[in-house]
């Protein structure tokens, strides 16, 4: 039993360790983007970011991936090239804000402000592309 849980520490205590440096790193880079508003190539990927002051941030090819921005101001924010993918915009601000080439696949959009006018709710008005019945051919 014991040689078991020593072989099960070795194998999970590095990959803990490289999580909490990870944590650890995307934490102070989140701090960063909240003290200056520029964050420029971050890794901000999971960051809680839910109701942040970020307009006008600097946000250029960050990586935003799963980040919860649900009601953050990001009116005029510089997004472009952003990894967006899966992250939280509900209720965001994104008026004005430069989205050229950035990855929105799988964003939640809900009611986000955007110049266009409010974004509308997609995923609750579409099923998913899986529910989507196929179509046959009409057989003679």
């Amino acid at each position: 039993m014991k040689k078991y849980i020593r072989c099960l520490a070795a194998v999970l205590l590095p990959n803990l360790l490289l999580i909490t440096a990870t944590q650890a790193q995307n934490l102070e880079q989140v701090r960063r983007l909240l003290a200056t508003n520029e964050c420029a190539g971050c890794s901000l990927s999971f960051a809680e970011l839910s109701h942040a002051e970020l307009s006008q941030a600097n946000l250029e090819a960050a990586n935003l991936k799963s980040a919860n921005l649900m009601g953050a101001n990001l009116e005029g924010a510089n997004l472009e090239g952003a990894n967006l993918e899966e992250a939280n915009l509900v209720r965001a601000n994104l008026e004005g804000a430069n989205l050229e080439g950035a990855n929105l696949k799988d964003a939640a959009l809900c009611f986000a402000t955007m110049s266009s006018g409010l974004s509308p709710c997609i995923r609750d008005v579409l099923p998913p592309p899986e529910r989507v019945l196929p179509s046959f051919p009409h057989q003679r």
